[in-house]
């Protein structure tokens, strides 16, 4: 049975900025929000079936629900779970104002920081507060400080941009494939520093208003073709109330990857309920890619896109589309028993090596 041992919570879908790239569709303009009572009962509940290790707080811009989120903090402190702030230090907009809000963060138990920064977040947040954000963080001993920065064929604010304005020759964690780099050892403050560059994504907001110049994307995708490590595993809950099952994009509402609301539905249950789906499944052990092409062999009047750069791509055009998904529940006997089969298989050997 799949189970979540990371967990977003998408503290709002309200942002300081309304960037062109947002894959959460995020801005000022929006207002949903997760009160600490929410927030506590679906940790709890989730944290009941299967030890969560880290709690991801995310948005939006989370520091705008700014006492859920310290309470929220708080509480995965007091029972073990490491935590984590994504966030476009928006709030960081002197030296001292960051060393505040960074102090108690940190008294309230926050363990990681990651600073989302790139050409999309800078007409909104000058680059000035990442540079506020990192240093005063160095001050402190976080576990892991990180500049989180998406590129694309044109960008300007890239991971080597990032290293002359910060002047520090950071590591990077990924390769130019998309390799994740064997973590470095700890500075000699013990906090693990890095700048996560990834490839800008054509999803939401960046797939509506960019063109298909601005990402990198590729005609032959058999490269992609690979099960999805973050399905359930790094569920997420989103500003409403939903529980889904990844932070990859926008999902409320979604008939496959929202499970349901947490407020009326004891989370474990959700849990319970996605790990029937067979087209979850589907995503978690073959991937996308292998859904995709079951749609084209059954419902081959059902169109995609002929590129894409990355397996979230992929997921969202058949997810969010609506004949595809129909396709699939009505062809589950195409895919089904392979999905169980190789289920049963990871599931006796995770057995055998416990």
């Amino acid at each position: 049975m799949l189970m979540p041992y990371i967990l977003t919570v998408l503290m709002t879908n309200r942002c300081t900025a309304k960037c062109a790239h947002c894959c959460m569709n995020s801005g000022p303009d929006r207002s949903e929000r997760l009160d600490f009572p929410v927030i506590r009962k679906t940790i709890d509940e989730l944290n009941d079936i299967s030890p969560l290790l880290t709690v991801v707080f995310a948005g939006g811009e989370p520091t705008l629900v700014k006492d859920a989120l310290r309470q929220s903090i708080r509480h995965c402190s007091e029972i073990g779970i490491s935590t984590r702030l994504v966030t476009n230090a928006s709030w960081a907009k002197t030296p001292s104002t960051a060393r505040r809000v960074l102090k108690r963060l940190k008294a309230d138990g926050l363990r990681e920081l990651n600073i989302s920064t790139d050409d999309y977040h800078l007409p909104f947040i000058p680059f000035e507060n990442v540079v506020n954000a990192w240093s005063a963080a160095k001050e402190m001993v976080f576990d892991s400080v990180v500049i989180a920065n998406s590129v694309g064929p044109s960008s300007q604010i890239t991971p080597e941009c990032i290293k002359k304005r910060i002047g520090e020759r950071v590591p990077l964690r990924f390769d130019e494939d998309g390799i994740e780099h064997v973590a470095p050892a700890a500075d000699a403050d013990g906090t693990y520093y890095a700048i996560s560059n990834s490839q800008l994504q054509r999803l939401e907001r960046g797939a509506a208003t960019l063109s298909d110049s601005d990402f990198h994307l590729m005609s032959d995708i058999s490269r992609l073709n690979a099960p999805c490590p973050y399905a359930i595993r790094n569920a997420a809950l989103s500003a409403r109330g939903s529980l889904l099952a990844c932070c990859g994009f926008e999902l409320d509402g979604n008939e496959v990857l929202d499970f349901g609301d947490v407020r009326t539905t004891n989370a474990a249950r959700l849990i319970e309920k996605a790990n029937n789906d067979v087209i979850i499944n589907a995503i978690a052990y073959f991937g996308p890619l292998f859904l995709m092409k079951i749609v084209k062999k059954v419902a081959p009047d059902v169109s995609f896109s002929k590129k894409f750069g990355s397996v979230c791509e992929i997921c969202r055009s058949v997810v969010k589309n609506p004949d595809a998904i129909l396709a699939l529940r009505e062809h589950v006997s195409a895919f089904g028993p392979v999905v169980i089969r190789r289920r049963m298989k990871v599931a006796k050997h995770n057995q055998e090596a416990a």
